[in-house]
């Protein structure tokens, strides 16, 4: 019996151009789900519910019904399992969103009903600075027990995803798309690694081109999924701040990292600090959000001991990579005794040299 509402929610939920609300009043309009799937064409015009364009997307759906049996009785072979809002595996954090999806396409696996989780998100052209720090976050998150949602996107969102899973947390990739279709390309060995140890989650139907209109609506659930929302860096504008709005709604806690006020990736944060968010100054602040205990996790990142010599030479490094004449230049010392300190303070983790002759800070969030 169960598995036969499933088909009917299949049968609803992958008709093009009607989406979650609409079906709830075509089954309010009906009667029931069974009635619903059902309904005719003229019917549904009848109903004032759907205008022509969702009547000859549900005329077209009816024709092809045959092969959409095929279709849900071959997801398994593909690795993709259709969950209805009635399953019991569909999440409950979802069940309580107005608009809550009636299916989800399911690649890997879910998160744990009880596990604690976080939203890592921001700016797809992000400073390097914010991809080690989102990254530094996920590994943190993950040390804790804390899973990391996100949208798999370029930047920020890839980055906080590969510090959890390279530490051996769980994280979930909400897509704009059908969960067979990895957006964007360039990240398919993160969404490969995300089947290996975590999961790839989309209310759109196998096969569904990523399109702007469903990048919105995955935005919710990223939220909808995760505790609190981090936004690492952000443009004063950009699709950033849905996400935020979406958490907001829902009632959830949004932190911000901090920039500098000329910085364009920090206004965006700067903007969300300002009208409430709470600033990230340090990894503590989302411990004591989660009521984690993070002191072993601290002392293991700790700055390791370093010589008289290279904490001087440390003092002149920034977040920000700087040339090696400009340090040269600075300091007043020898050009071989820096480069030796310089690979001392790369060797022990301090410094990193992103590009030749480039070196910053590495960044530690004690």
């Amino acid at each position: 019996m169960k598995e036969d509402r499933e088909w009917l929610w299949y049968q609803m939920t992958t008709i093009l151009g009607i989406g979650s609300c609409t079906i709830r009043k075509l089954i309010e309009y009906a009667g029931s789900l069974e009635e619903a799937v059902e309904l005719t064409t003229e019917q549904l015009e009848e109903s004032h519910i759907c205008n022509k364009r969702m009547a000859a997307g549900w005329s077209r759906a009816c024709a092809q019904r045959e092969s959409l049996r095929k279709e849900y009785e071959g997801l398994h072979r593909r690795g993709i399992r259709f969950i209805s809002i009635e399953n019991e595996l569909y999440p409950e954090r979802l069940k309580d969103l107005s608009d809550a999806p009636c299916g989800l396409w399911l690649r890997g696996r879910l998160p744990k009903p009880c596990s604690p989780s976080a939203a890592i998100i921001g700016s797809r052209g992000c400073t390097p600075y914010g991809l080690e720090l989102a990254k530094e976050m996920g590994k943190k998150l993950a040390g804790i027990g804390v899973d990391v949602i996100s949208g798999m996107a370029i930047g920020i969102d890839a980055a906080g995803q590969w510090g959890s899973l390279n530490s051996g947390g769980y994280s979930l990739g909400i897509l704009g798309g059908g969960v067979d279709i990895c957006y964007p390309r360039d990240n398919i060995a993160l969404y490969e690694m995300l089947l290996l140890q975590g999961g790839i989650l989309s209310e759109a139907p196998p096969g569904a081109v990523p399109l702007p209109a469903l990048f919105r609506l995955r935005n919710r659930l990223i939220s909808g999924l995760s505790d609190c929302v981090i936004v690492v860096e952000a443009r004063e504008k950009s699709g950033t701040q849905i996400t935020v709005n979406c958490a907001l709604d829902q009632g959830k806690e949004v932190f911000a990292l901090p920039g500098r006020m000329t910085d364009p990736l920090s206004r965006g944060c700067n903007l969300m600090i300002s009208q409430g968010a709470r600033i990230l100054y340090d990894f503590s602040e989302l411990a004591d959000f989660f009521r984690a205990d993070v002191k072993e996790l601290l002392r293991e990142s700790a700055m390791p001991s370093l010589t008289a010599l290279e904490k001087m030479v440390y003092g002149y490094l920034s977040d920000e990579p700087r040339h090696f004449e400009e340090i040269l230049h600075e300091t007043g010392l020898p050009v071989g005794e820096l480069m030796e300190t310089l690979l001392h303070l790369e060797i022990k983790g301090a410094a990193h040299q992103q590009i030749k002759n480039y070196y910053r800070r590495s960044l530690r969030m004690e």
